[in-house]
């Protein structure tokens, strides 16, 4: 039938006259003026704070307050930071929590704080004028980590240097492991290394993607571990990839998927007979010490590891309850380490560095972090950089942000 009413654009024009009509006849009398350009508002005194800082394009300067965001944005588009005064405009919006989260509003927490710091390339930073929940004291009270460099205690508001920054560009012998996996699971073991304060002079976790893509980079020369974190290999060319790779002396981990009814277990994956387990608070470990490990439990549920038949030749590592967790098995020039225990989440939820220190030894992280060298920039653009390497390192670590389409 013909459409009776008032037409949906002659309403919208009714809407907005009407809302702008109560906006002017409000008496606004009343109201508080914030004048920024006062000498004692926070956009002022933060300028006054934080602009004799050396303007270094090398080093993203830190802030998670809007009050410092605003005008560096206008003064320095030019220079990094780590936020931006847009929230929408954040293209990882879960590392930019995790970031503010972390480093400005929990007490303690350096080792994460640090890795975020380093990461993130950031040197000089803010604390204030942000979330009423900002711990400045765990920075004050580490003064060889951060030192001040203006303050208003008044105000509640601080500049530091962190001593032990490291730049957004630099060569690096570091450790990569190359990791398999969901989005959400890779995002479990980099918040698992960041718990640990592993940052990019000790290992670079590289996200692989989900096995649907192939394996396609497979060279021990580059990547001399790859983590199998909860996945289900596909096809045969997949296991021929990983058996080539084994051969030729790399290091496969194997953190397990819970097994399903026709879950196929690679020839070179050294248990058979996969079966899900429920562990209720106690590991029973036959060897190693468990009292450092945080219980087996999932909230109020017990935690399901996945156990099996160990293959001839494998060696047991680990056990639950006389259940073998990870075992071990070398093939060809490299070694496989088979893992139900399911360690990164495990760490991670219940936030024990002991237990990201085992996840360390089943990859095989070195224990002493890596120089790292420095890098001259020529042209720094997301389509066609220009370096120079004046020093042998294993590769480049460059923190910044990827974009789809952009950056290729």
């Amino acid at each position: 039938g013909a459409y009776r009413g008032t037409p949906p654009r002659a309403l919208s024009v009714v809407i907005t006259v009407a809302i702008l009509a109560g906006f002017f006849l409000t008496d606004r009398s009343n109201w508080n003026v914030y004048d920024v350009t006062s000498a004692e508002s926070r956009q002022t005194i933060a300028r006054s704070l934080v602009e004799p800082l050396s303007k270094d394009p090398g080093f993203r300067f830190g802030t998670d307050s809007a009050f410092v965001a605003d005008w560096w944005n206008y003064l320095y588009p030019e220079l990094p930071q780590t936020r931006d005064y847009i929230y929408q405009g954040i293209p990882y919006k879960q590392w930019q929590y995790f970031q503010e989260y972390v480093l400005w509003t929990r007490e303690g927490r350096l080792p994460e704080s640090q890795w975020i710091l380093d990461w993130y390339g950031v040197r000089d930073f803010t604390v204030g004028f942000a979330s009423a929940n900002t711990k400045e004291q765990k920075f004050l009270s580490r003064p060889d980590l951060f030192s001040v460099k203006a303050s208003r205690p008044d105000k509640k508001f601080y500049v530091f240097s962190y001593t032990k920054a490291t730049p957004i560009l630099s060569a690096t012998e570091a450790f990569p492991v190359l990791i398999f996996g969901t989005q959400a699971d890779y995002e479990v073991v980099v918040r698992a290394a960041a718990l640990a304060g592993w940052g990019t002079n000790r290992v670079i976790p590289v996200y692989g993607g989900p096995p649907a893509g192939g394996f396609v980079i497979m060279d021990p020369a580059v990547f001399p571990v790859v983590f199998l974190y909860r996945i289900k290999l596909e096809n045969a060319k997949q296991e021929s990839r990983l058996a080539s790779y084994l051969a030729a002396g790399g290091r496969v981990v194997v953190e397990a998927a819970r097994p399903g009814e026709n879950t196929k277990i690679p020839s070179w994956v050294p248990v058979t007979n996969v079966q899900s387990v429920p562990v209720d608070g106690v590991w029973n470990f036959a060897q190693a010490d468990e009292t450092q490990f945080s219980p087996a439990r999932f909230g109020d549920h017990p935690w399901n590891i996945v156990t099996g038949t160990p293959v001839a030749g494998a060696m047991v590592v680990r056990s639950s309850g006389g259940k073998p967790v990870i075992v071990s098995q070398a093939v060809g020039k490299g070694t496989v380490i088979w893992s139900g225990l399911n360690l990164p989440y495990h760490a991670e939820s219940y936030r024990n560095e002991y237990e990201v220190g085992v996840l360390g030894d089943l990859l095989a992280i070195p224990a002493s972090p890596s120089a790292l060298g420095t890098v001259q920039v020529i042209v720094n653009q997301p389509v066609k950089p220009e370096w120079i390497i004046r020093e042998k390192a294993r590769g480049l670590v460059w923190k910044d942000t990827y974009f789809p389409g952009r950056w290729s």
